[in-house]
């Protein structure tokens, strides 16, 4: 036992290391036994590495442990015995030595491992530096064939000498495909395995290396597509490579999807996939396709051979040992309460990494959740659990979903995502899978930071909830029709409070030659009932976007080229009609689910039960009052909305800048601007007390303005 710590601990942890050892003799002692622990054990358990780890090597803790368990869920099973001799004494802790704790399946909690709000069970990274992992290291041993088999398959010649072939294990081998299907509406299916080094996720060979390329849809076809002319010659190269999938906006230019490719055209240049999905809006598409070999041209990039066995890997410089992900997720947590997770990484699971359903208390701080094939950690039925301080990089995914509560009573569930950090993510599945996606009643979103995706920062359904001090950039980077923040289609999804958030930067650019439509806060498709208050918003397309609901309120909030600041249209009485009148229509649906005439309900939100009878078509109720302006289109009424629909006379200001000053602020806004603005306008407009220091996460506000600007 002394000898294997020797080998996972450094050479001047000697003492610790004679300690931890007879801890593990005599942990396995007990164990064997069903001796008692004594009563006054210090109440901690210390759990093993598998291995050091990745880079300089971790060093135990010195600490008196009541045992010392082989991995966490011994270290579970130790701790559910002194619950039962010590039960309420302490909290118990587990702490997980510094360096990797990989594992093939995950670890279960129940109700047997709860603690209590004054004892909770806490599980503890060593030192920040503990990594539960759910991926596995590859081989790369002399009997992987090389250059032949990848020969074959079509990798370019040049590409030839730069492969380092992999080992897979059986059940990534056994796998049918390497990609999972993808389509609006839909939750995903695990990966079947991705494939990572040091630097991050790698990418299965992939043309175009960045970004999409063209292509039309064949008339009377929606799964086939033809590629331009250009490119028709690549496409015999293409048909070597098994296994090819098609990814991107195959139908609408707000959906991400994915298919596997049916068929390949050398001929016609035609890509087929199978099945259909269905009705498409667009004849032109953006696209890109995954797992050819014919493209492995760039570092991080590979392909899995025919026989499924083995992959070949354009390895990158500082990239280091390759890992497939293993297990399906890390942490299983039902029906438990008040466990607490602190400074531990989780990394590389095939599906999402923490699942949580029931139960309450349940928290995650401190810790670092990457490289996921699906979302990161999911609350459902859950209450008064929580993520803080943590940061979740390169999820698959969502990096948050946030549940509980429950509608029908609108009873809060009271979790929330505190000063959390989201870069990266919907890295696969590329469209709405936000870094937070809101359900149920009462969850709040606070303090964090967003930044860096393709579509949604944060999605919304249910009620009640909080948006407050969050900031939110470079995010709806690649979609059009979508929104940073982003609510949709359901009249009795209201009361939450999107309040003291910074955007900025958030701008669609082009498809093709086609501006994309992207907005700030999107109240899509009938959405009512939200206040939006004492938001920063610049440089953002379409600052807040009301599509046809009711009942919204846009209030003190700052607009800095922003253009058009607020849009409201009345899409109920043109091309969206049919929504409000047909009875088996979402809208209509979500209204009859919802016990809308019940004494909780009417007192929450008046105007909601009688809606059918009151003109459902019409945008009435929305206000827009105590606002400010500054080099944007204050307010944009479509010719259906009539202007005593709308309350907008309250205090909302125009700030009349000169064309210099507009150009200031549109191309480097930073906190002189604002705080000028603040000294001659917003002490009258009571919006002088912001809490920037808490919105500016990434001090694009607190940042001096440059000194070309500056005067």
């Amino acid at each position: 036992m002394v000898k294997h710590f020797v080998r996972i601990v450094t050479a001047d942890a000697w003492p610790q290391v004679r300690l931890i050892g007879w801890l593990a003799c005599l942990a396995g002692a007990v164990a064997a036994s069903g001796i008692a622990l004594p009563a006054n054990a210090a109440q901690s358990i210390y759990v093993r590495a598998s291995e050091p780890a990745r880079g300089p090597e971790g060093q135990p803790a010195s600490l008196r442990a009541t045992a010392v368990a082989s991995d966490l869920r011994e270290g579970l099973r130790l701790a559910r015995r002194l619950r039962r001799q010590h039960p309420g004494e302490a909290s118990i802790v587990i702490t997980l030595q510094s360096g990797i704790h990989r594992i093939s399946e995950a670890v279960r909690l129940g109700p047997e491992d709860s603690g209590t709000a004054n004892a909770p069970l806490i599980i503890r990274g060593e030192g920040g530096a503990a990594t539960l992992s759910g991926g596995i290291a590859l081989a790369s041993p002399d009997n992987v064939e090389g250059f032949a088999e990848a020969r074959g398959m079509g990798v370019p010649e040049g590409s030839l000498s730069r492969l380092v072939g992999y080992e897979l294990p059986d059940v990534s081998g056994a796998a049918a495909t390497i990609g999972v299907e993808r389509t609006l509406g839909t939750r995903s299916q695990p990966m079947p395995f991705e494939l990572f080094d040091a630097l991050g996720p790698l990418s299965p060979a992939r043309w175009p290396n960045i970004g999409y390329a063209s292509a039309s849809r064949l008339p009377g076809s929606s799964a086939t597509l033809r590629v331009p002319a250009p490119d028709i010659e690549r496409v015999e190269a293409w048909t070597r490579s098994p296994d090819a999938w098609l990814g991107g906006y195959l139908r609408h230019e707000y959906s991400y999807e994915t298919r596997p490719v049916s068929e390949l055209s050398a001929k016609t240049g035609e890509i087929s996939f199978a099945p259909s999905l269905g009705e498409a809006r667009e004849s032109s598409v953006r696209y890109a396709l995954h797992h050819v070999a014919s493209e492995l041209d760039a570092p991080g990039e590979w392909v899995r051979s025919r026989d499924r066995r083995s992959v070949h890997v354009w390895a990158r410089p500082g990239g280091g040992a390759v890992e497939a992900s293993l297990a399906r997720n890390l942490l299983l947590v039902e029906n438990a309460r008040h466990v607490r997770f602190e400074r531990i990484t989780l990394e590389r699971s095939r599906g999402g990494a923490v699942r949580v359903n029931g139960g309450l208390g349940i928290v995650f701080a401190d810790c670092e959740v990457r490289e996921t094939g699906g979302f990161g950690v999911e609350f459902g039925e859950t209450s008064d659990s929580r993520v803080e301080r943590c940061r979740f990089n390169d999820v698959g995914e969502e990096g948050v979903r946030l549940g509980g509560g429950e509608r029908s009573t609108l009873s809060p569930g009271r979790n929330a995502v505190i000063d959390t950090t989201f870069e990266r993510f919907s890295r696969l599945g590329r469209s709405y899978r936000p870094a937070v996606a809101i359900t149920g009643v009462g969850q709040s979103v606070t303090g964090s930071y967003f930044a860096d995706a393709p579509h949604a920062a944060i999605i919304i359904s249910g009620n009640d909830h909080l948006v407050e001090t969050n900031e939110i950039a470079r995010v709806a980077a690649e979609c059009s029709d979508c929104g940073a923040i982003y609510m949709f289609r359901d009249w009795t999804a209201r009361g939450t409070i999107i309040k003291h958030n910074f955007l900025h930067d958030i701008d669609g650019g082009k498809s093709g030659s086609q501006e994309r439509d992207v907005k700030g806060i999107y109240l899509d498709d009938f959405t009512s009932g939200i206040t939006v208050a004492e938001n920063v918003i610049l440089r953002v397309d379409q600052g807040v976007f009301i599509g046809g609901g009711r009942d919204n309120l846009v209030e003190r909030n700052i607009f800095v080229a922003s253009e058009p600041a607020v849009h409201i249209d009345g899409r109920g009485m043109t091309w969206a009609h049919e929504a409000i009148g047909d009875p088996a229509g979402e809208l209509r649906a979500h209204l009859a689910a919802m016990p809308v005439a019940s004494p909780v309900w009417r007192a929450r939100y008046p105007r909601l039960a009688d809606i059918l009878s009151a003109a459902p078509e019409r945008p009435v109720g929305n206000r827009v009052i105590g606002n400010l302006f500054a080099a944007a289109e204050p307010l944009r009424l479509l010719p259906e909305v009539r202007p005593s629909e709308v309350e907008s006379t309250g205090g909302n200001l125009h700030e009349p800048i000169d064309s210099a000053d507009a150009g200031r602020l549109a191309a480097a806004s930073r906190a002189a601007d604002l705080r000028r603005l603040a000294a001659r306008e917003l002490v009258r407009l009571g919006l002088s007390g912001l809490p920037l220091e808490r919105m500016d996460r990434s001090k694009v506000i607190g940042a001096p303005p440059p000194a070309a600007v500056r005067r």
